[in-house]
C-alpha cells in the first residue's frame, strides 16, 4: 500500500495530467503511470509532451495506471483528509481512500504506457525565471494555430550574441521578437529552433510563478541501439524539457520540437521608418476597443489616420455604420496622408504585449508596407504587423 499527503498528490495529478489530452482516442493515453520506487513518480503523456511529478511517499514499491486523473483528482480534493491511500493488486485493480472516499477502480497495464522520452545527449541548458518566462510569453500571442503551416506554430529561438537568445513567433500576419538574457546558458542550441505551442502552453501555465527558477535543457533523446541491446543508447530525436521544484513536488515537462524551416523573419522588418506617432498606449487600447464594439464580424479592421496632433481610429460596420474615436498622439505625418488599415485583434495582441505607458508607431511612407510597434523604454522588444486594405 502507499501512502501519500493529499494535497501534494492532488498538485502532482493535476501537474502530471497537464500533458495528457482530454480527447485522447487512446486508452492508455488518458491515464497516468503510477510508479513508487523512492518517490512517488507521476507520468502523462499525449505523445508530443510528456510530464512527469515526483513527490515523497510511505509504503512498498509498486507501477499501476490512475484512470480519469482529472476526475480523480476532484473527488480526491472533496473528500478530504490529511492522506491518499492507493492499493494496487495484479488483477488491474485499484483501491483507493481519501477521507470517507473509498473507491475500487479499474486499469490499465502500466507496461503499455509509453516510455519517458528522457534527454540523454544534453547540448544546451539555461535557467529561466519567472521574469524569463513572462518575455517568452509576450511573444506567444503571436503563434499560429494554422496546420497547414505548422512550422508557425511555435516560437523561433536563435542565438543573438553572448548570452542573449532571440525569441520570435510569427502567424504570417503579427510579428512578435524579444531578446532574453540567460546568463548561465551552457551549450549550444541550433539556430532557428522551433518549439511547439503545446509545450510552452503547458510550462507557461505551470511554471510561471516558480520562484527558484526553472532548468531548460535541449539535446537529443536516448534510443536503444540498433547494434545490440547491450551497447550504449544512441542519439535519437531533439527534445526539449524544462524542470523545476513546484512546492514540494520534482516537475518537468519534455517536448518534442518542430521538425520544419522557419522563415526569415527579419526580412519583413523595417530597418528605417519615415513617419512615427507616439499615443499613450492606454488610450490607443481604449480607442479600439470602444469602436470596434460595433463590428459583429470575424474579421474586423480599423483606420488609423494622422489629423494634426490626433490619432483617429475609424471602423465601418456594414450592419450599424460608421464610429471613430480621437485621441491625443505626437506625430509627423505629413497632411493629406491618408489611412493604415489594421486587423483589430492582431492589433491589441500587439498593445497588450507592450508594457510601457507610450507606444511608437513606425509608419512607412510606401502604401501597404508593414507597421512596426515600439515601447521606448523596451528596446528588446519589437512587434511589426501588416497592414490590411479597407
Amino acid at each position: 500500500m502507499i501512502e501519500v499527503n493529499r494535497k501534494l498528490f492532488s498538485r502532482a495529478v493535476e501537474l502530471a495530467a497537464a500533458a495528457t489530452s482530454r480527447y485522447a482516442t487512446i486508452p492508455i493515453i488518458s491515464t497516468l503511470k503510477v510508479t513508487a520506487n523512492g518517490k512517488l513518480r507521476l507520468e502523462g503523456t499525449d505523445l508530443d509532451n510528456h510530464a512527469v511529478a515526483e513527490l515523497p511517499y510511505d509504503g512498498k514499491p509498486g507501477e499501476f495506471t490512475l484512470p480519469q486523473p482529472r476526475l480523480l483528482r476532484t473527488a480526491v480534493n472533496q473528500a478530504g483528509g490529511d492522506t491518499v491511500k492507493l492499493d494496487a493488486n495484479e488483477e488491474n485493480k485499484l483501491r483507493l481512500r481519501a477521507g470517507r472516499l473509498d473507491s475500487n477502480l479499474i486499469t490499465q497495464s502500466a507496461e503499455d504506457f509509453p516510455a519517458h522520452p528522457r534527454i540523454s545527449f544534453e547540448d544546451f541548458s539555461a535557467t529561466l525565471g519567472s521574469g524569463e518566462l513572462k518575455q517568452i510569453r509576450r511573444v506567444m500571442a503571436a503563434m499560429s494555430e494554422e496546420e497547414t503551416r505548422y512550422y508557425l506554430n511555435g516560437v523561433c529561438v536563435s542565438h543573438v550574441a553572448d548570452w542573449t537568445y532571440r525569441f520570435a513567433a510569427t502567424n504570417g500576419h503579427v510579428l512578435l521578437v524579444v531578446d532574453v538574457a540567460l546568463p548561465d546558458a551552457a551549450g549550444v542550441m541550433p539556430d532557428m529552433t522551433i518549439i511547439p505551442r503545446g509545450w510552452l502552453n503547458t510550462i507557461m501555465a505551470r511554471f510561471a510563478k516558480t520562484k527558484s527558477g526553472a532548468r531548460l535543457t535541449y539535446g537529443r533523446q536516448g534510443i536503444p541501439n540498433t547494434a545490440g541491446p547491450d551497447l550504449p543508447l544512441q542519439p535519437g530525436g531533439d527534445r526539449i524539457a524544462l524542470r523545476a521544484d513546484l512546492d514540494g513536488i520534482d516537475y518537468a515537462v519534455t517536448g518534442k520540437l518542430i521538425d520544419g524551416k522557419y522563415p526569415d523573419y527579419s526580412k519583413v522588418i523595417p530597418a528605417n521608418q519615415e513617419y512615427a506617432a507616439r499615443p499613450r498606449r492606454a488610450d490607443l487600447v481604449q480607442a479600439v476597443h470602444t469602436v470596434s464594439a460595433i463590428c459583429f464580424g470575424k474579421h474586423r479592421a480599423v483606420k488609423l489616420s494622422f489629423p494634426a496632433g490626433k490619432l483617429r481610429v475609424e471602423l465601418n460596420s456594414p450592419d450599424l455604420g460608421d464610429s471613430a474615436f480621437e485621441i491625443d498622439a505626437q506625430h509627423n505625418v505629413p497632411e493629406g496622408f491618408g489611412h493604415i488599415g489594421l486587423n483589430t485583434d492582431y492589433l491589441l495582441r500587439i498593445l497588450n504585449s507592450l508594457h510601457g505607458e507610450e507606444v511608437v508607431l513606425g509608419i512607412a511612407q510606401v502604401s501597404m508596407a508593414p507597421v512596426t510597434f515600439a515601447d521606448p523604454a523596451d528596446t528588446a522588444f519589437k512587434a511589426v504587423l501588416m497592414p490590411t486594405r479597407i
